[in-house]
Protein backbone atom coordinates (compact mmCIF):
# COMPACT_ATOMS: atom_id res chain seq x y z
CA UNK A 1 0.00 0.00 0.00
CA UNK A 2 1.22 3.46 -0.46
CA UNK A 3 1.48 6.28 1.68
CA UNK A 4 -1.68 8.13 -0.29
CA UNK A 5 -3.40 4.48 0.49
CA UNK A 6 -2.67 4.41 4.19
CA UNK A 7 -4.38 8.11 4.54
CA UNK A 8 -7.38 7.21 2.81
CA UNK A 9 -7.95 4.33 5.16
CA UNK A 10 -7.11 6.06 8.22
CA UNK A 11 -9.52 9.14 6.73
CA UNK A 12 -12.54 6.56 6.62
CA UNK A 13 -11.82 4.44 9.95
CA UNK A 14 -11.95 7.65 11.60
CA UNK A 15 -14.96 9.39 9.73
CA UNK A 16 -16.88 5.86 10.30
CA UNK A 17 -15.63 6.02 13.99
CA UNK A 18 -16.65 9.05 14.73
CA UNK A 19 -20.44 8.33 13.04
CA UNK A 20 -20.68 5.57 15.25
CA UNK A 21 -19.40 7.52 18.54
CA UNK A 22 -21.58 10.23 18.39
CA UNK A 23 -24.49 7.90 17.44
CA UNK A 24 -24.39 5.69 20.36
CA UNK A 25 -24.22 8.99 22.92
CA UNK A 26 -26.89 10.22 21.09
CA UNK A 27 -28.90 7.17 21.74
CA UNK A 28 -27.08 6.94 25.69
CA UNK A 29 -28.93 10.50 26.19
CA UNK A 30 -32.34 9.80 24.76
CA UNK A 31 -32.48 6.64 26.68
CA UNK A 32 -31.46 8.27 29.77
CA UNK A 33 -34.27 10.96 28.86
CA UNK A 34 -36.81 8.39 29.44
CA UNK A 35 -36.58 7.57 33.68
CA UNK A 36 -36.41 11.49 33.83
CA UNK A 37 -39.75 12.12 32.19
CA UNK A 38 -41.45 9.43 34.17
CA UNK A 39 -40.22 11.19 37.53
CA UNK A 40 -42.64 13.06 40.04
CA UNK A 41 -43.02 16.93 38.46
CA UNK A 42 -41.44 17.62 41.71
CA UNK A 43 -38.41 15.82 41.43
CA UNK A 44 -34.96 18.08 41.13
CA UNK A 45 -33.92 15.90 37.78
CA UNK A 46 -37.59 16.64 35.99
CA UNK A 47 -37.64 20.30 37.28
CA UNK A 48 -33.99 21.21 36.18
CA UNK A 49 -35.15 20.07 32.42
CA UNK A 50 -37.74 23.06 32.13
CA UNK A 51 -36.06 25.26 34.39
CA UNK A 52 -34.69 28.99 33.05
CA UNK A 53 -32.49 31.05 34.92
CA UNK A 54 -34.09 34.43 36.15
CA UNK A 55 -32.66 37.87 34.29
CA UNK A 56 -28.52 37.34 32.67
CA UNK A 57 -28.58 37.24 28.74
CA UNK A 58 -28.53 34.07 26.87
CA UNK A 59 -25.40 33.43 25.42
CA UNK A 60 -24.22 29.94 23.01
CA UNK A 61 -27.31 28.30 20.70
CA UNK A 62 -30.37 26.71 22.16
CA UNK A 63 -30.05 23.25 23.03
CA UNK A 64 -33.86 22.25 24.08
CA UNK A 65 -35.47 19.85 22.40
CA UNK A 66 -37.66 20.69 19.50
CA UNK A 67 -34.26 21.39 18.04
CA UNK A 68 -32.54 18.53 18.47
CA UNK A 69 -34.92 15.92 17.79
CA UNK A 70 -38.53 17.74 16.75
CA UNK A 71 -40.36 16.74 19.52
CA UNK A 72 -41.96 18.82 22.70
CA UNK A 73 -42.07 18.63 25.94
CA UNK A 74 -45.44 17.48 26.16
CA UNK A 75 -45.32 14.80 23.40
CA UNK A 76 -42.15 13.21 24.91
CA UNK A 77 -43.43 13.02 28.19
CA UNK A 78 -46.28 11.50 26.99
CA UNK A 79 -44.48 8.78 24.65
CA UNK A 80 -41.86 8.11 27.87
CA UNK A 81 -44.73 7.04 29.87
CA UNK A 82 -44.52 3.68 27.69
CA UNK A 83 -41.39 1.98 27.97
CA UNK A 84 -42.04 0.56 24.87
CA UNK A 85 -42.68 3.08 22.58
CA UNK A 86 -39.95 5.41 23.79
CA UNK A 87 -37.48 2.58 23.17
CA UNK A 88 -38.49 2.05 19.34
CA UNK A 89 -38.78 5.72 19.31
CA UNK A 90 -35.35 6.85 19.82
CA UNK A 91 -34.43 3.45 17.87
CA UNK A 92 -36.35 5.04 14.89
CA UNK A 93 -34.46 8.90 15.62
CA UNK A 94 -31.05 7.52 15.88
CA UNK A 95 -31.69 5.44 12.75
CA UNK A 96 -33.26 7.73 10.28
CA UNK A 97 -30.12 10.09 10.53
CA UNK A 98 -32.28 13.11 11.98
CA UNK A 99 -28.77 14.44 13.32
CA UNK A 100 -26.68 13.98 10.11
CA UNK A 101 -25.73 10.96 10.63
CA UNK A 102 -26.43 7.86 8.24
Amino acid sequence: MTEKDNCRRATFHTTCLRRIIIKSSLRRRWRWLDPVLRMDPSAHARTTLTWTPEGGTKRGPKNNMEENGGIDWERATRLAQDRAIWRDFVEALCATGHYGIE
